[in-house]
């Protein structure tokens, strides 16, 4: 079973890292999703809020590094954070472009009891 899926630099955009989170329910053994420097942007952090509805997924690390995130796409994926990936460890955002607004929204989702577990930031 799938337990880790790297996707580094694989030109993915906003629809393809949407379509990869939608399938992450169907691969119940996932823990690490790496999808850096795809130039995924603020449309597919949306994609994530999904993920919650379905129930979650068991992800422990999460790295969506460079991938010109704003602080609209980081306030979509603190919203999901609590319902979607209740197991994550780890959360990997350098070098997108959130700012202030965005970095508010994260901690507060985590203050607030998103992501229990999370240890690196």
């Amino acid at each position: 079973q799938l337990t880790e899926l790297h996707l580094h630099r694989c030109s993915l955009c906003a629809d393809g890292l949407a379509a990869v989170v939608a399938a992450l329910p169907a691969l119940p053994a996932l823990e690490s999703l790496f999808a850096m420097q795809n130039g995924a942007g603020d449309g597919a952090m949306s994609a994530f809020a999904g993920l919650a509805r379905t129930g979650g997924v068991p992800l422990r690390r999460l790295a969506l590094q460079e991938n010109g995130i704003t602080d609209c796409g980081a306030a979509s994926l603190a919203a999901a954070l609590a319902g979607a990936t209740p197991q994550l460890e780890w959360l990997y955002l350098s070098g997108n472009e959130i700012g202030d607004e965005g970095g508010v929204a994260i901690a507060e989702a985590v203050e607030g009891g998103a992501c229990p577990r999370l240890a690196r930031l």
